[in-house]
């Protein structure tokens, strides 16, 4: 297994369980060919704003265009051998988080500096992930769909830069390493203002439903879709009925997928009209005996985290908080609370929803903050966290936008509970050399207040030169991780209970391979409408 084969899946199985639903439905479609146009168009108008900028037609192609990267890249990678070698030893190292293996590992020396640089290109039918090449024959990429990415410049869609560095160090808590990682990506000819219109299309969509859904309605393709929603959670109202069943009509193949996954438990919640907003409260929840029927192994990884972490996030800024995110894994369920107007978040403070505030505009440079609180069980040791706090810089620019995140404050906490069932952490802590939760915050405070007392900061740079042109995003990440053999041992029994083995992962891959399936087919659909 490798670190490519789990994070991706990893993160488009987060894409499609944070934004669709679940359960059984009834057994026929209405025909795309029947359900209006533009209910179809609607469902679309993020997806078209993002990829075409409101160009329907010019929409499809790109989207055609990252589908076929996507599907060559998750079917046709192929590794330089040793890159493949060191990516392999790579996961095995942060499996057990042996970052001085880690940091030996790297094959290049800078200096106080070890480090590895891959690089990632389409290369006719594969997509190709190994080291610079400083000498490229250029004659070599005549005649492909794109430049081979050797040289380490980003030059079309899908090059990939990959820089990882690790230096060591040691202090009084021991010693620790300073890790940092630089990722550039060529994503397509999307400007940063499509990247904010389809933000609040989305918006849009997820708080305001379609009258034509109604209980009432006559048209039989309506009628089909408001059934599927209400078979797949009976307990949704009126308003969050009319709100899924046109997307469903838009993506029939990718809901259909995700009934086998989980449901839906909410939308919004009514207010007052005049209040000129509605609340977004969408819940959805995985359910692992629907899971098992198509991926077992994946439905009993899900089903084994019970309450292995509980957690939410609070973003705000000056006027009030913004959005407020939650999950649990003893549920495996999630929400996204917000108040929403015209495809905009508006803050809440003490409690109360400030209707006068000037809406959040993306467009404008803006200061942020974080919260995070979290509760991790642990084999019956019981950890829990307070007051994760991270600050956030948005700052448009000529060509894009630029996001910075840093993390510098200790979080409160406390650990509680007994090893196993039966063994206190008092009994623990007279076997080890620290407290556990000294140990804890200790790992922490080195996280937080190391990397020349930067913290944990990150930096994503969306750039453009100009419109039309490749667009890049560029993110970096540095912190410091203190290494001992106590923190290994945590970090390790954390790993093995996330970290999918094998035959997890090959059943993600199988899901990430029906997914790309599902939205080709609803792809099509669309296509039919959007030449028209």
């Amino acid at each position: 297994m490798n670190v490519f084969s789990v994070f991706r899946p990893l993160g488009l199985v987060f894409a499609l369980t944070s934004s669709i639903p679940v359960m059984a439905i009834p057994p026929v479609l209405a025909p795309s060919d029947l359900i209006s146009s533009d209910v179809i168009q609607r469902g679309w108008k993020p997806s078209v704003e993002f990829s075409g900028a409101g160009d329907s037609k010019h929409a499809v192609v790109k989207m055609r265009e990252m589908a076929a990267l996507q599907e060559i890249a998750f079917k046709n990678t192929e590794y330089h051998k040793q890159t493949q070698e060191f990516i392999d030893e790579l996961w095995s190292s942060l499996e057990s988080f042996n970052l001085k293996k880690l940091y030996r590992m790297l094959p290049d020396k800078n200096g106080v500096w070890r480090q590895l640089t891959v690089v990632g290109s389409l290369d006719g039918d594969l997509y190709r992930l190994g080291p610079v090449q400083t000498n490229v024959d250029n004659d070599s990429a005549v005649g492909k769909t794109n430049t081979v990415n050797r040289s380490g410049e980003i030059q079309a869609l899908g090059d990939l830069v990959s820089n990882v560095r690790v230096k060591e160090l040691s202090s009084d808590a021991g010693t620790s390493y300073l890790i940092q990682n630089n990722l550039q990506l060529g994503i397509g000819a999307f400007s940063w203002d499509a990247v904010l219109g389809s933000g609040e299309e989305m918006l849009r969509l997820a708080v305001e439903g379609d009258a034509r859904f109604g209980r009432n309605t006559k048209m039989p393709w309506a009628q089909d879709y408001r059934m599927k929603v209400q078979a797949m959670n009976p307990t949704l109202d009126e308003q969050d009925v009319e709100i899924l069943a046109p997307l469903w009509a838009a993506f029939p193949e990718s809901w259909s997928l995700l009934t086998k996954l989980g449901r839906v438990d909410d939308v919004v919640v009514e207010d007052d009209a005049s209040g000129g907003y509605q609340h977004l409260k969408a819940s959805f929840s995985l359910i692992p005996d629907l899971i098992e029927a198509n991926y077992p192994e994946l439905a009993s990884h899900l089903d084994g985290l019970n309450a292995l972490v509980k957690g939410s996030v609070e973003i705000e800024d000056d006027s009030g908080r913004l959005l407020r995110l939650t999950m649990d894994s003893n549920t495996l369920s999630g929400t996204i609370d917000a108040y929403v107007t015209q495809g905009r978040l508006l803050p809440v403070k003490n409690g109360q929803v400030v209707t006068n505030a000037t809406p959040v505009l993306l467009g404008d440079g803006r200061e942020f903050s974080a919260r995070v609180d979290s509760t991790m069980n642990i084999l019956g040791v019981v950890t829990k966290m307070r007051g994760i706090k991270t600050k956030i810089h948005y700052q448009p620019t000529e060509k894009g936008a630029v996001i910075e995140t840093a993390m510098t404050q200790v979080p409160e906490i406390y650990v509680a509970g007994a090893a196993l069932g039966f063994m206190p952490t008092v009994l623990i802590d007279l076997f080890l050399p620290t407290n556990i939760d000294e140990l804890m915050r200790e790992f922490m405070t080195v996280a937080v207040k190391g990397n020349d007392g930067k913290g944990i900061v990150t930096r994503t740079e969306f750039s453009q030169l100009s419109l039309g042109e490749l667009a890049k995003v560029n993110v970096g990440v540095s912190f410091e991780a203190l290494n001992n053999f106590m923190v290994r041992i945590g970090m390790g029994i954390v790993s093995d209970r996330i970290i999918p083995d094998s035959d997890v992962s090959k059943d993600i891959q199988q899901l990430i391979f029906d997914t790309e399936e599902a939205f080709s087919k609803d792809l099509d659909s669309f296509e039919k409408v959007a030449v028209l």
